[in-house]
């Protein structure tokens, strides 16, 4: 198995700990340098940025059906887009991870 394949499988694994199902790999690059010198260890290892895409899972009807009448197609509109995060990661350790497009607040 190559490095990069361990970094990808190293990105699956600390997505599948989010309550999320299905994980794809969309996108992949290396790591910008902002973030392995913030987060990670400079000239150490390899480092990349890893774009995964996520389904809501088995509760996404519960959370159509629970939310106001006037609101669920937004909502189920909302939830069939999925869930993106940005990891970056090598393939021992993630140093960073952000849900894209998600204000969390």
């Amino acid at each position: 198995m190559s490095t990069s394949d361990d970094i990808a499988n190293r990105a699956i694994r600390f997505a599948e700990t989010f309550q999320f199902t299905n994980p794809q790999i969309v996108r992949t690059k290396s790591a910008r340098d902002e973030f392995v010198a913030r987060y990670g260890t400079p000239n150490s290892t390899e480092y990349r940025e890893m774009e995964i895409h996520m389904d809501w899972g088995p509760n996404q009807q519960k959370i159509i059906n629970s939310s106001k009448i006037e609101k669920r197609q937004d909502v189920e509109s909302f939830l069939k887009k999925g869930v993106k995060i940005l990891v970056v990661c090598s393939a021992r350790d993630v140093i960073y991870h952000e849900f894209l497009g998600m204000d969390l607040d």
